[in-house]
């Protein structure tokens, strides 16, 4: 009798684990579907902007500004898209080494490369976060590499808010501009509470990372140690970052003297950092679409022949996503070892 009770009383927790098993697993895909389903409705939303972009600038009039760019042009962007990706090296190798742990300049462009790659081309939970993946294999853990992006991102977004928000007053009346740059300003506040708070880094290790935590342990603790102590590692980030953005805008600008358009290189830098900014709202995938679109309409409040900006900024972004496609057919066997992306690595 006794036997008997503890068989069906195993088989009892045998079904109920099956079956907890079960109901996990069905909400696990319900969940990759909604978001393999969110994801490619941002794609086609920003197929679908710069295709009313294009229309409402004139097909005709796009396409012979992007077919009357010569081979210098083709190869100064391209030279600048490489060199932007070379400033973002260096700064998680400065980054990186701040923190104690050595990797050449060689190893972290080597290692950037595919994840610029994946973060322009992919959904955002796969882009920068490969470099965890990456850099694991430089032995670095995953509590250092976690506060090395984080910082270079918080980094990125000051500077391009810092820009933006002086754009704002030139470009927008004075309460639209005021009114913009409290929600930016809150947002990044609300940001740096988020990631200070020991509760909500707290709720993220126990509902998110799960039993993955203890891969992640030291992140906020490196964080602090590289805003805390290393001011000059940090102030040379935020002037690495600075240079990023002024090369991208340098070379707009080069553009815009080759089709003889007389604007100055501070309104190119402004707009594109306004634009920058608005490509982070998650309506399309790396904010394709969005960012050409708000530049479009701010070059042309200051006299700039739409066609023209529009042509400038699709061109560029074309050749963002031929180089980024040709970076991820050169790493493409690397990419390929990438487990659910690096939670299992």
């Amino acid at each position: 009798m006794k036997l008997y009770l503890l068989e069906v009383n195993f088989s009892q927790r045998l079904n109920n684990q099956i079956t907890s098993v079960f109901i996990l697993s069905m909400y696990e895909s319900g969940m990759e579907i909604k978001k393999r389903t969110w994801d490619i409705l941002r794609f086609l939303i920003g197929i679908s902007i710069i295709s009313l972009l294009i229309l409402k600038l004139g097909a005709a009039e796009v396409v012979d500004v992007i077919s009357s760019m010569n081979l210098y042009i083709v190869l100064l962007v391209i030279i600048s898209l490489l060199l932007t990706i070379f400033l973002y090296a260096a700064i998680i190798k400065i980054l990186t080494e701040g923190l104690g742990e050595e990797i050449g300049i060689t190893d972290s462009l080597r290692y950037y490369l595919p994840s610029h790659a994946l973060g322009l081309l992919t959904p955002g939970r796969v882009g920068r976060l490969s470099l965890l993946y990456f850099l694991k294999k430089n032995k670095i853990s995953y509590g250092v590499t976690l506060a090395v992006l984080v910082l270079e991102r918080l980094v990125a977004y000051i500077t391009l808010s810092a820009i933006a928000i002086y754009g704002f007053f030139i470009f927008f009346e004075r309460d639209t501009a005021l009114k913009v740059t409290f929600y930016l300003l809150l947002f990044l506040l609300i940001l740096g509470l988020l990631i200070k708070s020991e509760k909500i880094r707290k709720i993220i290790q126990d509902f998110v990372l799960g039993k993955y935590a203890e891969k992640f342990e030291g992140f906020y603790r490196n964080l602090e140690f590289l805003v805390k102590v290393k001011k000059t590692i940090l102030a040379l980030t935020f002037f690495l970052s600075f240079a990023r953005l002024a090369l991208a805008a340098f070379v707009k600008y080069l553009m815009f003297l080759y089709f003889n358009v007389n604007v100055s290189f501070f309104d190119v830098l402004v707009i594109s950092s306004i634009s920058g900014l608005t490509a982070l709202i998650p309506i399309s995938i790396s904010g394709l679409g969005v960012r050409e679109s708000s530049a479009v309409y701010l070059f042309y409040k200051i006299g700039v022949d739409p066609a023209i900006s529009g042509g400038i900024f699709l061109f560029v972004t074309i050749m963002r996503y031929v180089t980024a496609s040709i970076i991820l057919g050169i790493y493409s066997k690397e990419i390929k070892n990438i487990k659910i992306l690096l939670w299992l690595s």
